[in-house]
């Protein structure tokens, strides 16, 4: 245990002794062991940055324009961000989206500084502000998607640069859901049920 909390904190003095650009070169070419954080990648359906009361988000079958957004958070370092900083300044990203069912990814229309790879179900985004980095809620793009039966849009895996330049691994999970119809059905019945009983 000693020598796994001591290796964490060499890592994290060398990453400290890089810029911002080389730092993001090296956690996407060469990943080490980064600690885990709070920031996120979701869903926003009003395309606003807001996130969703339901996650993952469901959808029916067809197509679908997805906005994806990220978030640190709204701390701002005081000085020295993608540097020394010590706010929630995100200075790069790397984000793998993986489609699992009938849905598979139809296009991807990037914003701000980020490039990517797309293929029929899988998605690779990277970028972001390597000079000052992003603060609160920013949008990564909007990604068609198309549904022709139940699946889901996964967060295979993300990796983040943070003010201080260490890398943070941010939490796996699903994005968008599309269920059976069956089950939307049941759901709707429930709720039209719910609605009849009498208020106590």
């Amino acid at each position: 245990m000693g020598e796994h909390h001591g290796g964490s904190r060499r890592i994290c003095v060398l990453s400290r002794l890089v810029s911002a650009g080389f730092a993001f070169a090296i956690f996407v070419l060469f990943p080490s062991e980064p600690a885990a954080g709070a920031t996120k990648i979701y869903y926003s359906p009003a395309d606003d940055g807001a996130v969703s009361a339901s996650l993952p988000q469901a959808l029916s079958i067809g197509a679908h324009s997805v906005p994806l957004y990220m978030d640190g958070g709204l701390l701002a370092s005081p000085s020295d961000a993608c540097s020394l900083g010590t706010g929630d300044e995100i200075c790069g990203i790397d984000v793998r989206l993986l489609t699992r069912g009938s849905v598979t990814f139809g296009g991807f229309i990037p914003a701000g500084n980020f490039s990517f790879r797309l293929e029929a179900t899988e998605l690779r985004i990277a970028g972001g502000n390597f000079a000052t980095g992003d603060l609160g809620p920013v949008k990564l793009g909007d990604i068609t998607i198309h549904a022709t039966g139940p699946g889901f849009v996964d967060l295979a895996s993300a990796t983040a640069v943070g003010a201080d330049l260490q890398s943070e691994v941010i939490s796996p999970g699903q994005i968008v859901a599309v269920p059976e119809p069956s089950f939307i059905l049941g759901i709707a019945v429930g709720a039209a049920l719910l609605a009849m009983l009498p208020k106590p």
